[in-house]
């Protein structure tokens, strides 16, 4: 994205995100770290609709685990989680039809980190995190640091070599379920591209797609906005080619 960034005149590099959270959420982080990295383990959990109760039994270990020892342990503390958002067009995943019966599931691929320039930005944009909460304006406020996998202590993350950061980044990356560019907009003489500028799909006659799957590249911050704008925008295509005014 050094070249996207480069036209619309800003900085290339990774986002941060800063959430304050007063409680732990009892479905939250360490749920999911522990579900996505057994379900990485078992991708048929996915796929596999009889496996349903298994995954709901992995959930509510999950919801166990965090309410009778995360959340007891958080107390009277505040918590600060740092999210790094980094959409990359360097690793970038696809979905795919898997035969031409339409209830069989699509091939998906998310394709995260396949890319060393993508990982190289996020391990910039954690050793930044790091150099923050060891700086000496914040250290005295950390109670305590826990990375799974990586360090249990402040002296232990000060002294992570950046392999280590990397594999971490490989291990824990994952989504943040803004899904999009799936059906981007374009050019139609792009074979690529699956709808025009006016959101109507190529070869289609009277359908269009107004959501996230239809933006060229993941916009930087939350897809909701952008997927509101994206609604209204169609809405605004429609009434027009219909000869129609908004108040009509």
């Amino acid at each position: 994205d050094k070249e996207r960034d480069g036209r619309a005149g800003v900085d290339s590099g990774p986002d941060l995100e800063l959430v304050l959270l007063s409680r732990l959420d009892p479905l939250g982080w360490p749920v999911k770290a522990f579900v996505h990295d057994f379900q990485g383990k078992m991708p048929q959990l996915h796929t596999n609709s009889w496996l349903q109760p298994l995954r709901d039994l992995i959930h509510s270990a999950g919801q166990c685990l965090v309410s009778t020892v995360v959340e007891e342990k958080a107390k009277g503390t505040i918590g600060l989680m740092v999210v790094l958002n980094h959409p990359g067009k360097k690793s970038m995943g696809s979905v795919k039809l898997s035969s031409g019966d339409i209830r069989d599931h699509p091939l998906i691929d998310d394709a995260l980190v396949r890319d060393e320039e993508d990982v190289e930005c996020l391990l910039e944009g954690v050793k930044l995190v790091r150099d923050i909460l060891l700086s000496p304006g914040m250290k005295k406020w950390v109670g305590g640091v826990e990375v799974n996998g990586l360090a249990n202590s402040v002296e232990e993350l000060a002294a992570a070599s950046d392999e280590a950061l990397r594999a971490h980044i490989l291990r824990t990356t994952t989504t943040t379920w803004h899904y999009s560019c799936t059906a981007r907009m374009g050019d139609p003489a792009d074979p690529d591209v699956v709808c025009d500028p006016h959101l109507r799909v190529k070869g289609v006659q009277g359908l269009r797609v107004a959501d996230a799957s239809v933006m060229p590249f993941v916009v930087s911050g939350n897809t909701n906005a952008a997927s509101m704008m994206i609604g209204d925008k169609c809405a605004e295509l429609v009434l027009r080619d219909h000869g129609l005014k908004d108040s009509e």
